[in-house]
């Protein structure tokens, strides 16, 4: 059950029974930790040496890449069907900030 703080012991969580909003009975149930979180625990949890820390960034670099290819190809459609940006109507006042 819980402890004084309301939380319940390790590996054990507090929930509702039912799903009825009248329904305020808990009731104690534990976790099932599946064989593969101890692995990414044990991962998340070790210090990395530098050539893996550089792996993992190119890996982001290119998830960013491929993602921001999506992205453009995704909205070049709408921007084609929207009207084309008000240019000013004399061209010398472009020329003269030069």
């Amino acid at each position: 059950m819980p402890d004084a703080a309301g939380l319940a012991s390790a590996g054990t969580a507090l929930r509702p029974s039912g799903c009825g909003a009248d329904n305020h009975e808990v009731r104690e149930e534990s976790f099932i930790m599946m064989p593969f979180q101890s692995y990414q625990l044990y991962q998340a949890e070790r210090t990395k040496t530098a050539a893996e820390i550089r792996r993992a960034d190119e890996q982001l670099g290119h998830m960013a890449e491929n993602l921001s290819w999506l992205w453009q190809h995704a909205t070049r459609p709408m921007a084609l069907l929207r009207s084309p940006a008000p240019r000013p109507a004399c061209t010398a006042l472009l020329d003269a900030s030069r």
